[in-house]
This record gives C-alpha cells, structure tokens and sequence, in this order.
C-alpha cells in the first residue's frame, strides 16, 4: 500500500519522507546551543532583528547581544529589544581594530558590507547594489565589555565578507566561544573576503568541529550555482 501510495504521489510530482531535523538549521542551531550550554548568543550583523526572531521561535529564551551598525536596520532591532528583555543590541559594526569606517549600504539592506561588492555579487542579486555609504563605529569583539568571565558564547557571524576581521577582533575571548556560525562563500562576493576552504581551516585550527553544513542562503538565480550557505561549528571536546 505504501509503494501504491507513493506511486499515485511521485506521478503528481509530490513526495512524502520522514521529517527529520537535522537537515535543517534551526533544529542543528538548536542542538549546538544545548549541548555546549551556551549562556549568551553573540548576533554579529544583525540587520532587523531576524536571526533574533529565529531564535526565540526556535525556543531559546537566554541572552543575546546584537551588533548592526545601519541605522534603519538597528532602529528596528532597538523596537524587538524594548520588548524583549534578554536583548541588548549595539550600533557598531564589529571587526579586528577600534575607531571608524564607512560602511556600503546595499539597496536590500542585509547586503550592505565594510568591503567593497564584486560584480559576480551584483549580477546575481541585481538589488544588492550599493546605493550609498554611512559612516560607522568600528570596534574588535574583545574590547567590548558585553562577556561575563564565565559566558559560554555562541558566535553568529553575518557581515557579507569580512568574518575573518571579526574572528581577528575576537581573538581575546574566543576562549569563552563554544559554538560558531558562519555564512561561508564558495566565490567571492567581496573583494577581499575569505572564502569557505580558508575559514574552515581558520576556525577548525581553533579548537571547533563542523557539525553543520547546509542551507544556500544564496544562488545564482541564472546557473542554479550555490554561492553562499550556512555552517555551524562547536567547540572540540
């Protein structure tokens, strides 16, 4: 009956499997935090506030600390943290030194980056283009006094192209990092950006296992290519 079933269902280009939710991020995202006993989520390119609406929908009701230096963008995150007191969100944009600079600002927003957009970038997400530029306070992780001496930090790093400046700023409290997720690019999108080989073998060299590895957050709409995904890592041992 079932063969019979699935038949009559794969003729009408449908298919039913077993949920399982590993496959997808928010139950792996879910699992790392548990089982590393994360205290705090570090939220680095926060934009509007959406990863922080994933969180809680996805049942994790701990502190998080967000970082979004746009202003549109951070003026939204600061109306979600007046009604959620675990929040606490920053306009500052966060990479390996303390002062200032000027950041892209991205048609779509969430695009919007430190460093300069490639037109491999451009031609695939024709709304990202960058439409202006905005001064912003730039500091390094571990001059922040957002950690307290026994966090256990889950590290969420969006900022089109210049993660490995924000690991390079965390340096001095990476120590109390259990868990990481990256978005990692298979091409460049920015200028000058690491790629995924280069920040696996970075964050694999500091002590982190990758657990995850999935979602394409984004494709070439012409070729179907995957540019982008999503992966989590959790400290060894």
């Amino acid at each position: 009956m079932k063969e019979l079933v699935h038949g009559v269902l794969h003729r009408l280009g449908v298919d039913v499997i077993r949920y399982d939710g590993r496959h997808f991020v928010g139950p792996r995202r879910m699992d790392a935090i548990r089982s590393t006993a994360t205290t705090v989520v570090l939220d680095v390119g926060a934009g509007h506030g959406q990863f922080v609406r994933r969180l809680r929908d996805e049942g994790y009701d701990g502190r998080i600390v967000s970082f979004e230096p746009v202003p549109e963008a951070f003026a939204s995150l600061q109306r979600r943290a007046a009604s959620d007191a675990a929040l606490t969100c920053f306009r500052i944009a966060l990479g390996d030194r303390d002062g200032e600079a000027v950041i892209n600002r991205a048609g779509n927003v969430w695009s919007s980056s430190l460093l300069p957009m490639t037109q491999r970038h451009e031609a695939a997400a024709p709304d990202s283009a960058y439409v202006g530029e905005e001064p912003v306070r730039l500091a390094r992780l571990d001059s922040l006094d957002v950690l307290r001496p026994d966090d256990r930090a889950y590290l969420k790093i969006d900022v089109q192209g210049a993660e490995g400046a924000v690991l390079d700023g965390a340096a001095g409290v990476l120590d109390r990092v259990v868990g990481i997720e990256l978005e990692l690019s298979l091409v460049e999108l920015y200028e000058g950006q690491d790629l995924l080989g280069v920040l696996h073998e970075r964050v694999r060299g500091e002590g982190f296992v990758l657990v995850w590895l999935g979602e394409a957050v984004f494709r070439d709409p012409a070729s179907d290519e995957i540019l982008a995904l999503d992966a989590i890592f959790v400290r060894r041992g």
